[in-house]
This record gives C-alpha cells, sequence and structure tokens, in this order.
C-alpha cells in the first residue's frame, strides 16, 4: 500500500530536517548565513502548489536561521522536478545556500 504525503507535511519535514542540520554550535556558526541569499530553488512552475508552499515557507525560514539571510524562490520547472534536483546536486553551490525539495 503507497501512503501520499501533503505538500505541506512534506515541506515541514525538509524544513525539520534543515533547522536540525544548520543548528549553531558556536559562535562562528551564528553569523555564516549573515549577509548571504539562500535560494530556495522548486522544480514546478509560478503559480502552483509547491511553489506557493515554498514561499510560504521561504518567508518564514529567514527568522528561523541564524544571520537572518534572504530567501528567494526560484523556480525550475522541467521534467517532473527532475532539472531543479540534477542543479542542486551538480551545479549549485555546495556551502548551504541553495536548497530545495525534489518530486517523487
Amino acid at each position: 500500500m503507497k501512503v501520499k504525503v501533503s505538500a505541506a507535511i512534506f515541506y515541514a519535514i525538509i524544513i525539520f530536517a534543515s533547522l536540525s542540520v544548520l543548528t549553531p554550535g558556536s559562535a562562528d556558526a551564528d553569523n555564516f548565513y549573515k549577509g548571504k541569499t539562500i535560494r530556495f530553488i522548486v522544480g514546478y512552475a509560478p503559480g502552483g502548489g509547491y511553489d506557493t508552499y515554498a514561499r510560504l515557507l521561504a518567508r518564514h525560514l529567514a527568522d528561523a536561521l541564524p544571520g537572518h539571510p534572504t530567501v528567494v524562490v526560484q523556480n525550475m520547472s522541467g521534467a517532473g522536478s527532475n532539472r531543479a534536483a540534477g542543479y542542486i546536486y551538480a551545479v549549485a553551490p555546495k556551502d548551504g545556500t541553495a536548497i530545495g525539495p525534489a518530486g517523487q
């Protein structure tokens, strides 16, 4: 039996996992995101459900991270979000400034 997870629960799990990994361990970690821009990459077109949830979470993600970075939602539709997943895997910087969910 296959269980479907709603998009809201999926994004909540992503944010919780991100925040649990990104909790600061020292004074240097408090300033890591200060002045930086985090790109929240969504693999679907603007105006859809994933885009709406991403924009809602991006609004509050900046307040939850130390340093209060700027969070920008970037839509990269194509191939059922595989294009966005490939971008995050191969091209995006590996410093934690590019995050995003992938489709099923």
